[in-house]
């Protein structure tokens, strides 16, 4: 499912959840502390750090998420482009056979 992008003044469900991955109180509500944990996430995953929480932000949690989880332990000893290939499987935007050819154009 892809999430919304969210900003300082956003609430709802998409903000709740942004909330628990910075780690601050849970209120549903994007106040200047989620801002501020939101720009400090950002600057430790190498994004812009302009509080917003759009498409790549929300990518590099996935990444975070699958990595650390044990059932896709394997998935650290990849190269970046099957990463790639796995979140976006894993999201349901295209399938692995399609973006393994997209990535992959110049292997036999």
């Amino acid at each position: 499912m892809t999430q919304p992008t969210i900003k300082l003044g956003s609430s709802g469900d998409a903000v709740s959840t942004w909330q628990k991955v910075v780690g601050v109180t849970v209120d549903g509500k994007f106040g200047p502390a989620t801002e501020s944990a939101t720009k400090a996430y950002q600057v430790a995953h190498k994004l812009t750090a302009d509080g917003v929480v759009g498409p790549l932000t929300w990518a590099s949690t996935t990444l975070s998420t699958i990595t650390s989880m044990s059932m896709f332990g394997w998935i650290t000893s990849l190269p970046l482009w099957s990463k790639v290939a796995v979140i976006v499987a894993v999201l349901g935007g295209v399938t692995l056979g399609i973006t393994d050819k997209i990535y992959t154009k110049d292997r036999k």
